[in-house]
């Protein structure tokens, strides 16, 4: 009975695997299944059946994000066939220190949006801020937007950084997780973070851009290897900065 299974399932295996999935699957994949007899797939993985499963690039590069995409608003002001009035009207709206803006290119017609808004109060705020720098052509569209993932809590067992031999050391290393030009956004994302992450999370403003980090470290060695934690625990835009001490 037991033969008869395998021959059964190898004859499944086979016919699933040929032509269309094989030349879709990649060098990984292929090594995986020439190496493996059916006898071994069935006894180390399934009793009768055995499902591969295998991650498309697109597939990596969408979940290494650190935010999902969803439904929402967007306040646009601009949308034509002109790709350089587009970039010159988006480097406008970035100079006016706005939250999170977008040019974006869709059918041949391109639009610059501002903001990531679940609600249309939020949005109607930006629409106020736009009138108020004399910007009067603005409007609220529904769009694809993008929200932070949801915090994981960090578990990492962190040591004790390295004690500062010089007090009058002038620079410190902290981990930039995310900007934004809005201050009410930086603080809820503080928060959020703070509840996660052992060390101290804090806010910086620069040049109208507020930024949250991670931390601050004397030793550039622990900040490095502290990064690398950091960007496995969903933040692969993380970096690593210099701070005043």
């Amino acid at each position: 009975m037991d033969r008869l299974k395998q021959i059964l399932f190898s004859l499944l295996l086979l016919g699933s695997i040929s032509g269309h999935l094989i030349s879709q699957t990649s060098p990984e994949l292929k090594n995986f299944l020439w190496d493996k007899d059916f006898k071994s797939l069935i006894e180390n993985y399934a009793e009768e059946s055995v499902v591969l499963e295998e991650k498309g690039t697109l597939q990596q590069k969408i979940e290494a994000r650190s935010y999902l995409e969803g439904e929402g608003l967007r306040v646009q002001v601009f949308a034509g066939l002109d790709k350089s009035n587009a970039e010159s009207i988006a480097q406008q709206m970035t100079s006016l220190n706005l939250d999170s803006v977008y040019l974006r290119e869709d059918n041949g017609l391109y639009k610059v949006q501002i903001g990531n808004f679940s609600e249309r109060l939020e949005a109607e705020k930006i629409l106020d801020k736009l009138r108020y720098a004399g910007v009067s052509n603005a409007w609220i569209v529904s769009s694809t937007i993008h929200t932070p993932k949801t915090v994981v809590q960090d578990t990492t067992v962190v040591p004790e950084p390295p004690a500062v031999s010089d007090v009058g050391e002038r620079f410190l290393y902290a981990i930039q997780i995310f900007v934004t030009g809005n201050y009410e956004k930086a603080q809820s994302y503080q928060q959020q973070l703070s509840s996660s992450f052992h060390e101290e999370v804090w806010i910086k403003e620069q040049d109208g851009l507020w930024k949250i980090l991670l931390g601050k470290y004397s030793d550039e060695s622990f900040a490095r290897n502290r990064l690398e934690q950091i960007r496995t625990q969903g933040y692969p835009d993380a970096w690593l900065t210099q701070v005043s001490n």
